[in-house]
């Protein structure tokens, strides 16, 4: 596993899958744009997860937006946890939104599902 910062995003880099998983987000604010793919020493890697705890106690963000063809499968527990979120859209790619991924978040009112998303 490599470790990255990335426009105020921690990731977690694995080189044999070459996949993303975001673990960290305390410098991030405002709207928080979720790419397709990170790309880190001229390799790509698909950002797949939102680990546990990532945006938790993160009183600076507003929304989270992802890409129409983003490769998010997973958004782990607690993910957003005590954050100031107030909207997300659930990407089309998603398949596994565990319980508890936006525990204790007062300000979450808008939650929208891609139409393409099973």
């Amino acid at each position: 596993m490599i470790y990255a910062l990335i426009d105020d995003l921690s990731f977690e880099l694995d080189t044999k899958s070459f996949t993303a998983h975001l673990i960290n987000s305390c410098m991030a604010k405002g709207n928080v744009f979720l790419p397709r793919s990170i790309n880190y020493h001229s390799q790509e890697y698909l950002l797949t997860e939102i680990k546990v705890n990532s945006f938790k106690g993160n009183n600076s963000i507003y929304s989270i937006e992802f890409p129409e063809d983003s490769a998010l499968r997973k958004i782990e527990k607690k993910s957003f946890k005590n954050s100031s979120i107030e909207r997300i859209t659930i990407p089309s790619s998603l398949e596994e939104l565990e319980e508890e991924w936006c525990a204790d978040t007062k300000y979450l009112c808008h939650v929208s599902i891609h139409p393409n998303n099973k």
